[in-house]
């Protein structure tokens, strides 16, 4: 096993820390996200099962509740986003507070940072290409 320190494992960490520190200070949107986390979680399985199903049955109705409950799915992705950049923020503040990184290391660690938070953009966009699909597949047939 190699016990060597990597900057992104040690970003990662950092970040994790960072929602830490979020909900020590009781940070506003991280407890919203934490409310509406379940309901987008289940219209968005909701609704993807709705629209594939309404679409192999022919129901117009079941197609449109599905797409606009996946659709619902879609924004939190997106209004997750400031939740992550603040997280990595903080990360990165303590990393250098604490002397965790050194200067040649901090920009390492700050692209490891960017990139964990944009996964939630590729996921943002990954949904909407399913709901562009499904409006064009069915919604073309009306």
């Amino acid at each position: 096993i190699n016990y060597e320190k990597s900057v992104a494992s040690i970003a990662v960490a950092a970040h994790e820390v960072g929602h830490a520190l979020q909900d020590a200070q009781h940070y506003g949107p991280l407890k919203w996200k934490a409310k509406m986390m379940p309901a987008a979680v289940a219209g968005n399985n909701l609704g993807m099962m709705m629209a594939l199903g309404g679409g192999l049955l022919g129901s117009t109705l079941f197609v449109d509740i599905g797409m606009l409950l996946f659709a619902l799915g879609i924004v939190m992705p997106i209004v997750t986003l400031p939740i992550e950049f603040d997280a990595s923020k903080r990360a990165l503040n303590q990393l250098q507070t604490l002397k965790l990184v050194d200067e040649r290391d901090y920009d390492g660690a700050k692209s490891m940072l960017t990139a964990a938070a944009l996964t939630y953009v590729a996921g943002a966009a990954t949904s909407l290409i399913f709901v562009v699909f499904i409006a064009a597949r069915f919604f073309g047939r009306r």
